[in-house]
């Protein structure tokens, strides 16, 4: 009684690191994020009593997810919309009659929980019919 979670997610990390490993850089990453949240929210830092650092190897080594990419894939331009999961595999149609892909690799992708379900079910009904 009386405690939260709060579970901050960095939008993007690269995998490998230029000058570091994420052995040594997983704190240091933490403790920025930590920061930017205290600028905003006076006393955060302050009320923490635990935290999990979960790195892109992490990730990877944890769940399976290739590079530690929760949306199975970046957001950039060439994978957005109508390009989600790729290019000719989009729309949620696959070239299998009657499956529909939905999850993380779909469009809109991890950010809008659910929404990607939705959109895969209107498809299906649509040429289902």
């Amino acid at each position: 009684m009386g405690r939260h979670v709060a579970m901050l997610r960095v939008q993007y990390t690269p995998w490998r690191l230029r000058d570091a490993d994420w052995t040594t850089m997983r704190d240091t990453v933490a403790e920025r994020t930590i920061a930017i949240v205290e600028r905003h929210v006076p006393g955060f830092a302050a009320r923490i009593s635990h935290r999990a650092v979960w790195t892109p190897s992490d990730l990877e080594a944890r769940f399976g997810l290739r590079e530690g990419a929760v949306s199975r894939g970046e957001l950039a331009l060439d994978q957005m919309l109508f390009m989600r999961p790729v290019p000719g595999a989009s729309c949620y149609a696959m070239p299998v009659p009657g499956l529909f892909l939905c999850g993380a690799g779909t469009h809109p992708a991890h950010g809008m929980t659910g929404l990607s379900g939705l959109h895969a079910a209107r498809a299906a009904r649509l040429r289902v019919g």
